[in-house]
């Protein structure tokens, strides 16, 4: 655990808990965060270090939308993602929202199986919380 742990266990928490119940995240979950990664980052790194977690950020967002278009991926896990790369040097964020994906991949597979649809979806904010959370804790 580190001084990033409390920020985040809030802010992940409510972002997964919005999700399992609504189906959406909220921006009063997202904007909190980025401001706090945002003002971590640059406590932490100076301005190079703010300026590259922005960029960072906005290579997430660049980078999913994509699937976004292709309705793989929504706008709230988008911006989850691209507030929690600001929390982590970003080769740490890759392997973090790697491990997320193959965790929603194994999520949504037995969805897909049992509803008999390829088009099933899962709230991503679960398997993204759950990854990140274990990792600020230290599990991996």
């Amino acid at each position: 655990m580190n001084e990033r742990s409390p920020v985040l266990f809030l802010f992940l928490t409510g972002a997964m808990a919005s999700d399992a119940a609504r189906g959406k995240i909220y921006n009063v979950w997202l904007l909190p965060a980025f401001f706090a990664g945002l003002c971590w980052r640059f406590e932490s790194g100076g301005i190079p270090g703010g300026t590259s977690a922005l960029c960072g950020a906005a290579a997430v967002i660049l980078a999913l939308g994509i699937f976004r278009r292709l309705g793989g991926i929504g706008g709230g896990d988008i911006k989850l993602l691209a507030v929690l790369s600001l929390f982590w040097p970003f080769a740490e964020f890759l392997r973090c929202a790697a491990g997320a994906f193959v965790l929603a991949a194994a999520a949504a597979l037995p969805v897909m199986i049992s509803e008999r649809r390829r088009d099933a979806r899962i709230h991503l904010a679960l398997p993204i919380g759950a990854v990140f959370l274990a990792h600020a804790g230290g599990v991996f």
